[in-house]
C-alpha cells in the first residue's frame, strides 16, 4: 500500500524489470532458399534475457494461419515444426512469434520456394535408394481397407538432409495427409483416395501400420481460468485405437494452444495442426482431452498520482 498527499508526489515503486524475448534467429531453411521439398522443416533459435522457457508459434505470412507450435523451448534452444502438404514450385513466406508468457516478440519474414513438380513420366518414380515399405505393410493396408495395391508405396529423403520427408504411391490410391514424428520415428498419416474415413499411420522406420479413426468432436465444457490467463476447453472421445480429432478452433490463432489428455499427458506440437478455423490432433487411445488456450495481458504503465488519490493497492 502506498500513500500520497499532493500532486507533486509520484509513486516510488517501479515495475520489476522484464525484457521481451529476443528476435528468433533463422536456422533453416535459409531465407530465399529454392528447391525445397513439399514438407520442409522450419527451425529457429530463440533466446530470452530472463532465461524463461518459451512457446514458439510458426505462421504463414500470406494469411497468418498457424503452421504449428513448439512449446516449452528452453533459453538458447531450437524450435522447429514441419510445414507439410505444400505445393510444387511455389514460394512461401513465414515468421515466428516467441512467447515467454509475459511478452511476445515477432520475427522478421522469411521465404523459400519448393521444387518443381516431376514430369509425368517420372511422377511416381522414387529417387535413388528410397526407403520402401515391406510387403507385409502393403498387404496389411489391402486387408484393412479392402483395396488392391499393385505396387509398393515408398518414402524417401527429398532434400538430402538425412530425414525422410516425402511419400509417393505409384498406384495413385494413397495420399499423405500429414507428416509427423511418433516416438522418434518419421511417420505419415495416410488416407485412401483422400477419404478421412479411411486413415492409417505408417511408421516408416518400424514399417508399422496403425489404423486411425477420424472423429469430429464437440466441446463438452469450457472454463475461464483468469488467474492463469487461460481458457480450458474439454472434449470427450470414446475410442480404442489411434484417432485423428477435428474440432472448431474457437479462438483461431489469437491464443497459444496446449492439448492434454485426461491423465495429464501433453500432446506434442507436431501432432497438432491449426488451420482454416479447425484444430486437428493425432493421438493414440485415450478418452478425454483438454484444449488450453493461453493469452497474455500486458501490464498497464504506472500513472502519475493526483491530489485526489489517497491510496493505491497492488495485488
Amino acid at each position: 500500500m502506498i500513500s500520497s498527499y499532493g500532486d507533486q508526489d509520484r509513486c516510488p515503486l517501479t515495475a520489476p524489470t522484464r525484457e521481451r524475448p529476443d528476435q528468433a534467429i533463422l536456422i533453416q531453411p535459409s531465407d530465399g532458399e529454392k528447391e525445397l521439398s513439399k514438407n520442409p522443416a522450419l527451425k529457429v533459435q530463440v533466446t530470452d534475457p530472463n532465461n524463461d522457457t518459451m512457446n514458439v508459434s510458426f505462421y504463414d505470412v500470406s494469411d497468418n494461419f498457424l503452421i504449428g507450435i513448439d512449446a516449452n523451448v528452453s533459453n538458447s534452444g531450437v524450435a522447429s515444426v514441419i510445414w507439410s502438404g505444400l505445393s510444387y514450385h511455389t514460394s512461401y513466406g513465414w515468421y515466428v512469434v516467441v512467447n515467454d508468457s509475459k511478452y511476445l516478440t515477432r520475427s522478421e519474414n522469411w521465404s523459400f520456394t519448393t521444387k518443381s513438380r516431376p514430369s509425368s513420366g517420372e511422377h511416381y518414380s522414387p529417387p535413388p535408394s528410397p526407403i520402401e515399405e515391406k510387403v507385409t505393410s502393403k498387404e496389411e493396408v489391402e486387408d484393412l481397407f479392402n483395396i488392391s495395391l499393385e505396387y509398393n508405396f515408398s518414402a524417401y529423403d527429398m532434400d538430402g538432409d538425412g530425414i525422410v520427408d516425402a511419400f509417393t504411391d505409384p498406384n495413385g490410391v494413397l495420399n499423405s495427409e500429414r507428416l509427423t514424428n511418433i516416438s522418434g520415428n518419421v511417420s505419415f498419416l495416410i488416407s485412401v483416395n483422400g477419404s478421412l474415413d479411411k486413415l492409417f499411420i505408417w511408421d516408416v522406420e518400424a514399417d508399422a501400420i496403425s489404423k486411425v479413426t477420424h472423429e469430429v468432436v464437440v466441446i463438452t465444457g469450457t472454463v475461464m481460468d483468469v488467474q492463469n490467463n487461460s481458457i480450458i476447453v474439454t472434449v470427450n472421445i470414446n475410442k480404442s485405437n489411434w484417432v485423428y480429432i477435428e474440432l472448431t478452433d474457437q479462438y483461431t490463432d489469437i491464443f497459444n494452444l496446449t492439448v492434454e489428455t485426461s491423465d495429464g499427458k501433453v500432446i506434442f506440437s507436431d501432432m497438432i495442426w491449426r488451420e482454416h478455423g479447425k484444430i486437428y490432433v493425432l493421438d493414440d487411445p485415450d478418452t478425454e482431452y483438454q484444449f488450453a488456450y493461453y493469452y497474455t495481458i500486458l501490464t498497464p504503465p504506472l500513472r502519475r498520482l493526483t491530489a485526489y488519490t489517497q491510496h493505491i493497492n497492488f495485488f
